[in-house]
């Protein structure tokens, strides 16, 4: 299927010369926004979070501001190759945690990010956000350190199923509602959950407090107002997003001006050997984490969805050659529709940038072609 192909049937004007832009040497940044070091890493173990987050909110408050004033023009941005046909609405700035799927993310990746990306963020609209994830970034690494002392070694020994269960789907196909009807049956499966996908770093240690965090989701799912709450079955890759620092196409959620960048890693053909592994090896221990957790003896087959996996067919037959897929489609006309209903509902929560209309389709378009493409791809293998 391609791009020009689709564009052509909905309506959008193609702009072949703006395709496919890559991003990678203009994301690279030899701006640290903090240093990191022994006495640092003691400071942060043994001194009390109030006082760190204080600290650190002052810090990164300081860091904001000489951005703002100081940090130059921020980097081009490739334009998009559609004109846009859905009038998307700036919205939900003033959040800063609330539907952030990043929240659960702890110090390392995070400042590694704000290195990467540090120009694509719009400061002075977003500094509360950046302080409130940074925040919670500080508590998620002392959760994580204590979490490691207490269970890595159940961690590291703990073995997984390897006929797990996939649902495929572009999102909006009704990935969901299938994820759902499986976990029903819980005596044949287990999934992982809206919690233990929001906070993987401390998902162990918190899992019987999770009343602390209610505050961090809504009670129904912004786009269609389904019920949420933090024992529902949820999309794993949110989990690997924040244990990867980034090696998901869903980083662009947060970063939806640098979208072109994170098209790699949707079936990682295209990615290097060292962000494939990172991948990988994340993906295993947020897999090994809520095994431990849900079905430490292998009793059920996990039930896995999150989207971006139908574009990895060939990566996750490697990983799990026993495991088994289901993939659900639907009208791709009412895809593009619903699919651009959540964009103006759900991902405002999330961005550090304001994108432009067109990016935001541009990265909806992408994202059904690529899907489709690699899952057909993988189904003749």
């Amino acid at each position: 299927m391609e791009k020009k192909k689709v564009a052509e049937t909905l309506g959008f004007e193609f702009v072949p010369e703006a395709n496919d832009v890559e991003l990678s040497e203009i994301l690279e940044s030899n701006i640290y926004i903090l240093a990191w070091s022994p006495l640092f890493f003691s400071a942060i173990y043994f001194s009390p979070l109030w006082l760190l987050v204080t600290v650190f909110g002052v810090s990164v408050s300081a860091v904001s501001w000489f951005l703002v004033e100081h940090g130059g023009k921020p980097y081009p941005v490739p334009p998009a190759p559609y004109s846009s046909v859905y009038d998307f609405k700036v919205a939900n700035q003033d959040s800063c945690l609330l539907n952030n799927a990043i929240q659960g993310i702890s110090m390392i990746p995070w400042f590694s990010l704000l290195r990467r990306y540090w120009r694509y963020i719009d400061w002075k609209i977003y500094w509360k956000r950046v302080l409130a994830v940074t925040a919670m970034s500080i508590f998620n690494s002392i959760i994580g350190i204590y979490e490691d002392i207490r269970f890595g070694e159940k961690v590291r020994k703990q073995k997984v199923s390897d006929e797990p269960v996939f649902v495929f789907g572009h999102p909006r196909t009704g990935t969901t509602m299938l994820h759902n009807m499986l976990a029903k049956n819980e005596k044949k499966f287990h999934f992982p959950n809206t919690f233990q996908c929001g906070f993987p770093n401390g998902m162990l240690t918190l899992e019987k407090y999770t009343y602390l965090f209610d505050g961090a989701i809504g009670e129904t799912r912004p786009m269609d107002n389904m019920k949420l709450g933090f024992d529902t079955p949820q999309e794993d890759e949110l989990a690997t997003n924040v244990l990867s620092a980034g090696i998901s196409p869903y980083m662009p959620l947060t970063f939806m001006k640098a979208e072109p960048e994170f098209r790699r890693y949707f079936s990682f053909e295209r990615a290097s050997q060292e962000d494939t592994l990172a991948w990988m090896q994340s993906f295993m221990l947020f897999f090994k984490k809520y095994t431990l957790s849900n079905d430490p003896d292998l009793q059920r087959r996990p039930v896995i969805k999150s989207p971006v996996h139908t574009a990895r067919g060939k990566l996750l037959h490697k990983m799990f050659p026993k495991g088994q897929i289901i993939y659900i489609h639907r009208n791709p006309y009412r895809v593009f529709l619903s699919a651009s209903n959540m964009a103006q509902k759900t991902y405002y929560y999330m961005y550090l940038g304001v994108p432009t209309k067109e990016r935001i389709q541009d990265f909806i378009i992408n994202q059904y072609v690529t899907l489709f493409d690699d899952y057909m791809a993988a189904k003749k293998v």
